[in-house]
């Protein structure tokens, strides 16, 4: 028999509907299921603290409402579990930490958008062999520029202006300088 302080009550059908303030509720159970079915809705209230080995949603959607903060507190977030996924952020974005790698085949920053890179050091490319591509009207300003590949190219319908009160080519008396064409 069920004891007087039952922290539940029940329908004319003697169905348990619901359970009062005041006492605590414990369900204590190695599996506890919550809805049967797909299209159930079913609303949690309050702080709700999610604890254990791991927590799967695998809803079809899972939605946090706009006025709603999410934190993942966690050393190891993972998104997505293949290279095919699409995974979408929309809005202002930050990313920190000692290092962000993006190791897809392809990183795209879309024609519309603006990328600002604010860093003592870049490094595009980390081998001799890198192919590195730079299309459109391009500006470098600086201290110094140095080019110190063994072989610098400007294709045949570049133009090459050179605008300065100081040109240098070659460092020593030894250096060959070739210059072809009309000049």
């Amino acid at each position: 028999t069920l004891g007087t302080d039952l922290a539940l009550t029940s329908d004319v059908n003697g169905q348990i509907v619901n359970a009062v303030d005041g006492q605590d509720f414990n369900v204590n159970s190695d599996n506890v299921n919550i809805g049967n079915s797909s299209t159930d809705a079913i609303a949690i209230q309050g702080a709700t603290t999610v604890s254990g080995n791991s927590t799967d949603l695998n809803a079809a959607i899972t939605n946090v409402s706009d006025a709603a903060t999410l934190n993942v507190n966690s050393d190891n977030i993972n998104i997505g579990d293949e290279n095919t996924d699409a995974v979408a952020i929309q809005g202002a974005t930050t990313v920190t930490g000692n290092s962000t790698d993006l190791n897809a085949a392809v990183t795209n920053v879309s024609d519309a958008a603006t990328l600002n890179v604010n860093s003592d050091n870049i490094n595009l490319g980390d081998e001799n062999t890198d192919a590195v591509a730079i299309q459109g009207a391009t500006t470098v300003s600086g201290n110094s520029t140095d080019l110190n590949a063994a072989v610098t190219n400007v294709s045949d319908a570049a133009t090459l202006n050179v605008n300065s009160d100081n040109i240098n080519l070659g460092d020593e008396n030894t250096d060959a300088v070739a210059i072809q064409g009309a000049t």
